[in-house]
């Protein structure tokens, strides 16, 4: 039997298509203001709308049917712009692995929780004044490293949106973004973005079966442009395959039926094996009676047994730990893991992976190598869409503030954090000014910490 067969034969239910519960209807601020990039003086403000985008549908899943045949066909379905069964799909591998979500939450971390920095889009002080109320607006904007640790989420599946939700507030508008979930994303057969839209009213082109759960599709491009913010990171592809996630879907899916099989490995070799032998002519009692002797004994039970008539012991215990210890399953996932860091950091070293993972000074280089690139790309994709859909149309909306100027949409751009490495002198050292960690983590050495650590150093700490 195939590796495939047998894999099939563990899973054999298959995903059942989403029970979709729409949210009660809710008042959406539906906004008009022109495409342009330029700040529009007299944008209109927003006006009452009876339609929303989904927030938290309720649905039910069966996601025991991941097979490598249906996962196949997830992939197919995804190439060709349907999204929901791979949106589904993607959020599963996020909620089943560990490794794998704290990698991707740690990237998503280092970009949101960078800063921001956002400038006048050119010298007029109009153009520093939008700037300075964007600044504000940003600061005061509740939840704001969770919106973007959701729309760097489009690095991993291809694509994300947020829908915004615009107030008045002191006669300056603001937006408090909501995300829009990823199966409720979808691209049409030129590539346009089409987002699922709730509507308390049936569309005259749409014949109801439930008044409760009527929606469209909305295209962006037809909408209004102050509604969406949309990041679709694309590397030279289309958003559907540009996703990192589709280079580690089969490395999930080997990984589950890996740490499967090692599981029940586990449950059959992890407590030693207890069996008794009695000589060929036994009568049966006696076969009995060694059964329901070992059948009875447990941690506060002894027993005493005569030897066989060969001289051979009665009671025998077969210890299969050190088989476990040795799972090739356990070394197949250190492998996947692996390939996790690889595919979304660009290396091991710096997150706990490889031979030589406890060389700090190599994984810092590594770090600088792989790591802060891949960051700093995901923070310029981030800042454009911000600057397209956040910015622009904020300072649009908000032309009322600045008189009869129209001032240059502000310039956003994300310096991600990162830990600054010490730069250590001889006259530092011996000025009693540089601390023994300090000195240690400048030669890329792993800090002591604790009191020593925080004394002063000398050439000798080394």
């Amino acid at each position: 039997m195939s590796v495939y067969s047998k894999l099939a034969n563990l899973f054999t239910s298959t995903p059942k298509e989403d029970v979709l519960t729409p949210p009660p209807p809710k008042e959406m601020l539906q906004l008009s203001a022109p495409k342009s990039n330029k700040a529009v003086k007299g944008a209109q403000p927003p006006s009452a709308a009876t339609e929303y985008a989904p927030r938290y549908t309720a649905r039910m899943h069966q996601f025991a049917g991941y097979t490598p045949a249906a996962v196949a066909n997830i992939l197919q379905q995804i190439l060709a712009g349907q999204t929901e069964r791979w949106a589904d799909f993607s959020a599963h591998m996020m909620r089943t692995d560990t490794k794998l979500r704290s990698l991707v939450e740690s990237l998503a971390l280092s970009v949101a929780s960078g800063e921001l920095t956002i400038e006048p889009g050119d010298d007029r002080p109009v153009s520093q004044l939008a700037a300075d109320v964007l600044i504000k607006i940003q600061q005061e904007t509740p939840g704001w490293t969770d919106f973007l640790t959701s729309l760097l989420y489009a690095e991993q599946v291809g694509f994300a949106a947020a829908e915004h939700d615009w107030s008045l507030v002191n006669n300056v508008y603001v937006s408090t973004p909501r995300l829009v979930q990823a199966r409720d994303i979808r691209f049409s057969q030129n590539w346009d973005t089409e987002i699922r839209v709730w509507s308390s009213e049936v569309p005259p082109d749409i014949t109801p079966i439930d008044q409760s759960s009527i929606y469209y599709w909305a295209n962006i491009e037809q909408s209004s442009p102050n509604r969406w913010i949309i990041h679709t990171p694309s590397r030279g592809e289309p958003p559907t395959q540009s996703g990192t996630f589709h280079t580690l879907a089969w490395i999930w899916v080997f990984k589950h039926w890996a740490r499967l099989w090692h599981q029940t490995a586990l449950e059959r070799l992890a407590e030693p094996f207890i069996y008794g032998k009695v000589d060929s002519n036994s009568p049966a009692e006696v076969r009995d009676a060694m059964m329901q002797g070992l059948s009875n004994l447990n941690g506060d039970q002894v027993a005493v047994f005569e030897s066989l008539a060969d001289g051979s012991d009665p009671i025998n215990i077969v210890d299969a730990t050190s088989a476990l210890q040795q799972s090739p399953h356990l070394a197949a996932i250190a492998n996947y893991n692996e390939a996790y860091a690889e595919a979304l950091v660009g290396s091991t070293l710096p997150f706990g992976g490889g031979e030589i993972s406890g060389n700090r000074a190599l994984a810092e280089t590594q770090l600088k190598a792989t790591f802060l690139p891949r960051i700093q790309a995901q923070s310029d994709r981030l800042a454009q869409t911000l600057q397209t859909y956040w910015a622009a149309p904020t300072t649009q909306l908000n032309s009322h503030l600045f008189g009869n100027e129209i001032p240059a949409i502000p310039k956003l751009s994300f310096s991600p954090s990162q830990e600054d490495v010490p730069t250590v002198t001889p006259d530092g050292i011996n000025a009693g000014t540089v601390t023994n960690d300090e000195l240690r983590r400048s030669q890329g050495l792993e800090p002591k910490g604790g009191e020593w650590g925080s004394r002063s150093a000398s050439l000798a700490t080394l």
